[in-house]
């Protein structure tokens, strides 16, 4: 860095803010600078980037603000409001641990009504930012994001630009066949709204229509029940239709529903669930370690702030964590 600031007449200071994009920095300045650098055969080395990191939170400072921006509307939805506590709860212990402070920010409440977003962020030290989810529709904020590291979490379409750390629905789906196959059942039948399955990217009938084509075939589906509203009448109409042995499902309220309409669980029809925050003791399926995602997320984002990575990511990537099966009452045991 010596190096490069003698020739170019700049400060060791303003080079290395500079090779990291601080946003302090001028573009023009910025890219003079890695020019140079580059003319030079410049190589940052990330251990000691990490190490000059560490120290500085020895001395009681944070290397950078981060805040993570969640869809308002989440607080409407049933359990939305769960599996957002859990994140949280999981980039909190991270941030902990690496000397992060984390705010929280609300899309529409807190960031949509500013005039000037970036300032706003700015002001507070924000140089990582982390986009929950949304509900629906394209995210609409209006930020320079070439200011920040940026990851997004949780389910997002595939025109995403950033970074993202999620689920693996596909995975997911896969466990629940085998663990249904080890059961005995071979009548399965996918059934929630058109909606959910369409914001995770079809992946669960994606997985599950693998099974028609698997040799030798272990499941057989039935035709999946993906209806604009999800409704308990034609949920029924469904099952008394189709018979399937096992429903596989988000809706956890529909093992109710097949409850009330009379139907023995599990032993005329099963029910698992691919969408648990944890073990609810009584409902065979999936369980989403929230927290883990809240924890890589936060790994993720300091892992680009110390490399410079900042703005829109040439490529994506997704780093997708597995989920775990619990098995319950809702399902036969293995034979």
């Amino acid at each position: 860095m010596a190096d490069i600031g003698k020739k170019i007449g700049m400060s060791n200071a303003t080079v290395s803010m500079a090779l990291r994009n601080n946003p302090r920095i001028s573009p023009g300045t910025r890219a003079l600078v890695k020019k140079t650098a580059e003319a030079l055969g410049y190589r940052p080395d990330p251990l000691l980037s990490a190490l000059a990191a560490r120290k500085n939170r020895g001395r009681g400072r944070t290397f950078a603000n981060l805040a993570v921006i969640i869809d308002d509307r989440w607080g409407d939805q049933p359990h939305g409001g769960e599996w957002v506590d859990l994140v949280l709860a999981g980039m909190r212990v991270s941030c902990a641990l690496l000397g992060y402070e984390l705010d929280v920010f609300y899309l529409e409440k807190d960031i949509g009504k500013l005039g000037d977003p970036d300032r706003f962020l700015h002001a507070r030290g924000i140089r990582g930012l982390i986009i929950s989810s949304f509900l629906e529709g394209a995210l609409k904020l209006k930020l320079d994001w070439d200011r920040y590291a940026i990851v997004s979490v949780g389910a997002h379409p595939l025109t995403s630009a950033f970074h993202r750390i999620g689920t693996d629905f596909f995975v997911g789906m896969e466990i629940v066949c085998t663990e249904l196959a080890n059961r005995g059942y071979q009548r399965v039948g996918l059934a929630h709204s058109y909606q959910m399955e369409s914001r995770h990217r079809f992946e669960w009938l994606g997985a599950l229509s693998g099974e028609i084509h698997r040799r030798p075939q272990r499941l057989r589906p039935v035709p999946s029940h993906l209806p604009p509203v999800f409704s308990k009448e034609s949920f029924i109409r469904w099952v008394e239709k189709h018979r399937p042995e096992c429903v596989i499902s988000t809706e956890n309220e529909s093992l109710s529903w097949l409850k009330e309409a009379g139907l023995r669980v599990p032993e005329e029809i099963g029910f698992a669930s691919l969408s648990m925050s944890r073990s609810s003791g009584e409902i065979a399926g999936l369980i989403t370690d929230y927290a883990l995602i809240g924890d890589v997320s936060i790994m993720q984002l300091h892992g680009h702030l110390l490399r410079g990575e900042l703005g829109t990511p040439i490529r994506q990537q997704e780093t997708l964590i597995c989920q775990t099966w619990t098995h319950w009452g809702t399902v036969r045991k293995i034979r």
